[in-house]
């Protein structure tokens, strides 16, 4: 995403500005928006599958509601007893 938010100037100063550009800086600012944007979502799923491991629970590849509201009941318990005793 930080290579992403770089091109972004180029991109928006090219695409603004078009008229004062040769054909061949609009070429690389064209393929520079195309690379901005698989970036920018290939970013964006990196977090959301970092994510998902963190909400779900899964034993034997199945997702279990309750397996995982039971482990992040006791977790939350471990925490808040924890944090008890350390005020």
């Amino acid at each position: 995403m930080i290579i992403a938010d770089r091109l972004y100037y180029l991109v928006t100063e090219v695409f603004d500005h078009y008229e004062n550009y040769s054909g061949a800086i609009v070429i690389v600012a064209a393929v520079s928006y195309a690379v901005q944007l698989y970036m920018e979502f290939s970013g964006c799923m990196d977090i959301v599958i970092g994510k998902r491991t963190d909400v779900w629970c899964e034993t034997a590849g199945e997702f279990q509601p309750a397996l995982c509201l039971q482990e992040r009941g006791r977790v939350l318990a471990q925490v808040a007893y924890d944090t008890g005793r350390m005020v």
